[in-house]
């Protein structure tokens, strides 16, 4: 029930991303094509480039792709299965599951320390809060910032509660809490993913 619950949560925020989206302008086909020729852009791009600042740009950005993927494939091998199965995961979905995951922590965690210094709030975003509401550029890049953060705050429980889960230090009675705080975390997690996404993309529109 649970699973049903969370997917038409997810299924209606994406409906809601995709309009919003398309009021402005932007397909479905422009974000993924954004994305897909980025990422060829760092992958045809030359290791050895002498540049070394140039370098770590590349390397960030390709780490933010790489965790991207990998999270599309963590929410599909989550999510999908128990709404099918109704079950927890097992098997192949398992598998997959818990193998990305550890990589999956360590990439937000470098995103967290490569960016954190690019999303830092200044006095322009504070002087933007009380008019968080208004559509501009300048006001939609503090919304960036901000989705930035809570994302932040949100994979501390998903990371923390899955930890928790594989290693119950706190006893076997806290398992179906972690499981619970871990499911509502990739909920909350995947829809403001979608706000960062179309933050992004939206400020380009204004």
């Amino acid at each position: 029930m649970f699973a049903i619950i969370t997917f038409l949560i997810i299924l209606l925020s994406g409906l809601i991303f995709f309009s919003k989206l398309k009021k402005r302008g932007i397909e479905l086909k422009d974000v993924i094509n954004h994305f897909t020729t980025e990422s060829k852009k760092i992958l045809s791009s030359s290791i050895n480039d002498k540049n070394r600042f140039e370098s770590f740009i590349k390397f960030k950005y390709s780490i933010l792709y790489l965790t991207l993927a990998m999270f599309l494939i963590l929410f599909l091998s989550s999510f999908l299965p128990t709404l099918f199965t109704g079950e927890h995961l097992t098997g192949l979905f398992l598998v997959i599951h818990v193998t990305l995951a550890p990589v999956f922590a360590v990439a937000i965690s470098l995103l967290l320390l490569f960016f954190s210094f690019s999303f830092k709030l200044n006095q322009e975003d504070f002087e933007n809060l009380p008019r968080i509401k208004e559509d501009n550029k300048s006001v939609n890049n503090t919304k960036v910032k901000l989705t930035f953060w809570i994302l932040a705050l949100i994979s501390i429980p998903l990371l923390s509660s899955i930890i928790l889960i594989l290693y119950p230090i706190l006893g076997t009675e806290s398992q179906n809490w972690n499981i619970i705080i871990h499911r509502i975390s990739a909920m909350l997690f995947s829809i403001f993913v979608l706000v960062l996404i179309y933050y992004i993309f939206g400020s380009k529109k204004v």
